[in-house]
């Protein structure tokens, strides 16, 4: 997934995805276990809007 803001490529942190990309830059959860922040330029918005924003570029990606 790409940040909507700066294009940034994103990863999933968790260890087995971090094991599959190595240190590629990953998506970081806030404090508060509902907003995720881009790892390239800190971009937050809730976790349901970052599901919808995977989601639809994925469409994008398979209308290609």
């Amino acid at each position: 997934m790409k940040c909507p803001k700066c294009g940034g490529l994103q990863y999933c942190p968790c260890a087995t995805c971090r094991e599959r990309h190595g240190e590629s830059v990953v998506w970081i959860w806030a404090d508060n276990g509902n907003d995720i922040s881009c790892g390239h330029c800190g971009y937050t918005m809730g976790c349901d809007a970052w599901e919808e924003e995977a989601y639809d570029q994925y469409k994008q990606q398979e209308a290609t």
